[in-house]
């Protein structure tokens, strides 16, 4: 291979502590909604999570709806490992789920995973 880009200076550099639950087949249906099942220990990694859009400081919109508030984030995870879609990752008290994702590794040892996140306000509606 004549061009290899190494970028895990770069990921411990800007890192920041998150714990990784993979994706897996398991899970059940609550009330209309699939949860999956979680690993019963994450995988903790030091890798760069990065707000994306224009819109806040945290690339978060509160949408107000006659069922109550819904909130949704999105970011950028730069990370070394190779995950599954729909793999949860918890960033402070912020849980995000891979949606999409670029793969990089034929000439580097990142793949960029696309996260975003939905909560409602405990109502339970949304």
């Amino acid at each position: 291979m004549a061009f290899y880009l190494d970028v895990t200076s770069l990921l411990e550099q800007f890192g920041t502590e998150l714990n990784v639950y993979p994706a897996s087949n398991g899970g059940e249906w609550v009330d209309g909604r699939w949860i999956a099942d979680e690993a019963s220990e994450p995988i903790k990694v030091h890798e760069p999570v990065i707000p994306l859009g224009r819109i806040g400081a945290y690339s978060s919109m509160l949408t107000l709806q006659d069922t109550g508030n819904r909130e949704h984030y999105e970011a950028e995870w730069l990370s070394s490992g190779n995950y599954p879609m729909g793999t949860v990752v918890k960033h402070g008290d912020t849980t995000l789920v891979v949606r999409n994702k670029d793969d990089y590794t034929d000439y580097s040892n990142v793949t960029v995973y696309y996260l975003s996140a939905d909560s409602d306000d405990g109502n339970g509606v949304e």
